[in-house]
């Protein structure tokens, strides 16, 4: 079977989502592409290429990963240095000091990313904490195949435009602050903001501002959210502002293992895009986690 995921985790993945956020964009006539909370990169690794794409993520070990992969010769050494890495607890704990700030952060980037690379796959639950030491819950399996996850994630971003920006200045980007734009968005959700996204730790995360840079912005917009209880998020996203919702019943899986959730994901066309949509022609969306 073909990896359909990328080479380490995180919290929030779209993966098990990401059939359901295309059936969405495939009905949104678009040129370009791109994903403002790259994250995982889940929903582009499964979405076909477009004319133009950016994969945008201010944490600047994931930026940085990115960027070696779709660097020929530091993806190369990178696999070389993979193959010969024991899984030991005295390496781990040197990473996940590393990623921490306790140890200096190496400058080389094919390093960074092994240190990156290390610290996810070989934790506990991929929780960047708890070196895992036996098969359970371990990332060992995955590792044992991290260079086809590897080749299938840079083969999909090898063209992609790599940032590392603050959303506000990724969104406004000529490149991006157009019509024929389809950005996907996936913020951390609220009360989680300082929980599992470090670049959030000391500010927070302001989703009122966030919703305000995205009325500057003239692309077509997906943006993902959990419904929450006292309906916040729905009061941002409203439909007399030009947005629509849908909605799906999740099951949570990290830190709340079995929980039932809504998935939100907030919808708006651009102009472009509005008088295009009636003669645009619906691809079907494949099930990119079939064995192909």
């Amino acid at each position: 079977m073909t990896p359909r995921s990328a080479p380490y985790a995180r919290a929030g993945s779209k993966l098990q989502l990401a059939p359901w956020i295309l059936s969405s964009a495939s009905r949104i006539p678009h040129e370009k592409w791109g994903e403002v909370f790259v994250g995982t990169c889940s929903v582009t690794l499964c979405k076909e290429r477009t004319h133009w794409e950016f994969l945008n993520d201010r944490d600047q070990w994931i930026s940085g990963f990115l960027m070696v992969l779709r660097d020929r010769a530091q993806k190369a050494e990178l696999l070389r240095r993979l193959r010969y890495s024991a899984w030991e607890t005295a390496d781990f704990n040197r990473c996940c000091k590393t990623i921490k700030g306790e140890l200096p952060a190496p400058v080389a980037p094919v390093e960074r990313a092994c240190v990156f690379l290390v610290n996810n796959q070989q934790s506990y639950n991929k929780s960047g904490r708890t070196h895992s030491i036996c098969d359970t819950n371990s990332g060992i399996p995955k590792w044992k195949r991290i260079h086809e996850h590897i080749e299938f994630m840079a083969a999909r971003i090898r063209d992609c435009a790599v940032l590392c920006k603050d959303y506000g200045e990724a969104l406004h980007m000529p490149e991006v602050d157009d019509p024929r734009m389809l950005v996907y968005a996936d913020p951390p959700y609220l009360d989680v903001e300082k929980t599992f996204y470090s670049v959030n730790k000391r500010e927070g995360f302001d989703h009122r501002a966030f919703r305000e840079s995205l009325d500057r912005c003239q692309a077509s917009l997906l943006v993902s959210y959990e419904r929450d209880p006292n309906g916040e998020v729905l009061d941002l996203y409203k439909p007399g502002d030009g947005w629509r919702v849908d909605d799906k019943r999740v099951t949570r899986s990290l830190g709340n293992k079995g929980k039932e959730a809504t998935e939100l994901l907030f919808i708006r066309m651009s102009d472009w895009a509005r008088e295009r949509a009636p003669r645009w022609r619906i691809k079907r969306v494949r099930d990119m986690f079939d064995d192909e």
